[in-house]
Protein backbone atom coordinates (compact mmCIF):
# COMPACT_ATOMS: atom_id res chain seq x y z
CA UNK A 1 0.00 0.00 0.00
CA UNK A 2 1.47 3.19 -0.96
CA UNK A 3 -0.25 6.72 -0.24
CA UNK A 4 1.24 10.00 -1.79
CA UNK A 5 4.24 8.42 -3.02
CA UNK A 6 5.52 7.06 0.60
CA UNK A 7 6.00 3.28 1.33
CA UNK A 8 4.33 2.21 4.03
CA UNK A 9 4.45 -0.95 6.07
CA UNK A 10 6.63 -3.82 4.70
CA UNK A 11 7.73 -2.03 1.94
CA UNK A 12 9.50 0.77 4.05
CA UNK A 13 12.15 -1.91 4.98
CA UNK A 14 12.61 -2.19 1.61
CA UNK A 15 13.98 1.42 1.20
CA UNK A 16 17.83 1.64 2.34
CA UNK A 17 16.89 5.12 3.14
CA UNK A 18 14.29 4.20 5.86
CA UNK A 19 16.48 0.97 7.10
CA UNK A 20 19.47 3.04 7.51
CA UNK A 21 17.65 5.30 9.41
CA UNK A 22 16.33 3.00 11.62
CA UNK A 23 20.06 1.58 12.21
CA UNK A 24 21.24 5.08 12.92
CA UNK A 25 18.37 5.87 15.45
CA UNK A 26 18.68 2.03 17.16
CA UNK A 27 22.45 3.19 17.19
CA UNK A 28 22.05 6.16 19.64
CA UNK A 29 19.61 3.90 20.99
CA UNK A 30 22.46 1.70 22.28
CA UNK A 31 24.77 4.55 22.83
CA UNK A 32 22.84 6.22 25.33
CA UNK A 33 22.23 2.43 27.61
CA UNK A 34 26.01 1.69 26.81
CA UNK A 35 26.78 4.82 28.49
CA UNK A 36 23.97 4.58 31.09
CA UNK A 37 25.40 1.16 32.24
CA UNK A 38 29.09 3.05 31.93
CA UNK A 39 28.45 5.83 34.37
CA UNK A 40 26.31 3.57 36.63
CA UNK A 41 29.55 1.44 36.91
CA UNK A 42 31.81 3.85 37.43
CA UNK A 43 29.70 5.35 40.29
CA UNK A 44 29.66 2.29 42.33
CA UNK A 45 33.04 1.24 41.56
CA UNK A 46 34.77 4.98 41.98
CA UNK A 47 34.67 7.62 44.24
CA UNK A 48 32.36 10.67 43.48
CA UNK A 49 35.55 13.35 42.97
CA UNK A 50 37.09 11.10 40.77
CA UNK A 51 33.91 10.40 38.79
CA UNK A 52 33.21 13.96 38.30
CA UNK A 53 36.77 14.51 37.01
CA UNK A 54 36.02 11.51 34.39
CA UNK A 55 32.89 13.06 33.46
CA UNK A 56 34.13 16.25 32.96
CA UNK A 57 36.75 15.51 31.11
CA UNK A 58 34.75 13.44 28.80
CA UNK A 59 32.46 16.63 28.40
CA UNK A 60 35.22 18.66 27.46
CA UNK A 61 36.84 16.42 24.92
CA UNK A 62 33.18 16.48 23.26
CA UNK A 63 32.68 19.96 23.43
CA UNK A 64 36.45 19.85 21.81
CA UNK A 65 35.62 17.45 19.22
CA UNK A 66 32.46 19.80 18.18
CA UNK A 67 33.82 22.62 17.74
CA UNK A 68 36.83 20.88 15.64
CA UNK A 69 34.40 19.92 13.16
CA UNK A 70 32.22 22.86 13.05
CA UNK A 71 30.86 23.02 9.73
CA UNK A 72 33.66 20.26 8.56
CA UNK A 73 30.93 17.24 7.87
CA UNK A 74 28.82 19.82 5.63
CA UNK A 75 32.00 21.00 3.67
CA UNK A 76 33.22 17.71 2.98
CA UNK A 77 29.60 16.93 1.72
CA UNK A 78 29.56 20.25 -1.05
CA UNK A 79 33.14 19.97 -1.82
CA UNK A 80 34.72 16.54 -2.13
CA UNK A 81 32.72 15.56 -5.06
CA UNK A 82 33.45 17.94 -7.27
CA UNK A 83 37.26 17.79 -6.98
CA UNK A 84 39.43 18.24 -9.89
CA UNK A 85 42.09 15.31 -9.19
CA UNK A 86 42.08 13.29 -12.11
CA UNK A 87 42.54 9.97 -10.29
CA UNK A 88 39.09 10.58 -9.15
CA UNK A 89 37.85 11.53 -5.80
CA UNK A 90 40.72 12.21 -2.85
CA UNK A 91 38.87 10.52 -0.14
CA UNK A 92 39.53 7.26 -2.94
CA UNK A 93 42.43 5.52 -1.84
CA UNK A 94 43.90 1.74 -1.93
CA UNK A 95 44.80 -0.25 0.85
CA UNK A 96 48.58 0.24 -0.04
CA UNK A 97 48.04 3.68 0.77
CA UNK A 98 46.17 4.10 3.21
CA UNK A 99 48.40 1.17 5.54
CA UNK A 100 51.27 3.80 6.23
CA UNK A 101 49.30 6.39 7.56
CA UNK A 102 46.95 4.01 9.49
CA UNK A 103 50.05 2.71 11.40
CA UNK A 104 51.61 5.60 12.02
CA UNK A 105 48.86 6.71 13.63
CA UNK A 106 48.36 4.01 15.64
CA UNK A 107 51.91 3.50 16.77
CA UNK A 108 51.99 7.52 17.70
CA UNK A 109 48.75 7.10 20.05
CA UNK A 110 50.43 4.22 21.15
CA UNK A 111 53.65 6.20 22.26
CA UNK A 112 51.56 8.97 23.58
CA UNK A 113 49.51 6.89 25.74
CA UNK A 114 52.18 5.09 27.37
CA UNK A 115 54.09 8.36 28.06
CA UNK A 116 50.82 9.92 29.87
CA UNK A 117 50.48 6.47 32.11
CA UNK A 118 53.90 7.15 33.29
CA UNK A 119 54.04 10.83 33.82
CA UNK A 120 50.19 11.39 34.79
CA UNK A 121 48.47 8.94 37.19
CA UNK A 122 44.78 9.97 36.89
CA UNK A 123 43.41 11.02 40.39
CA UNK A 124 46.84 10.57 41.88
CA UNK A 125 49.60 12.74 42.92
CA UNK A 126 51.76 13.97 40.05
Amino acid sequence: MRTLGIPTGALAWRSSLHANSFYLMATNVENAAFGFMFWTAAARLYEAKEVGLAAAAVSAVGLLGMLAKLGLDQAMVRFVPRTDNPRGSSTRRSPSERRPRCCWVWVSSRVWASGRRRCCRFGGNR
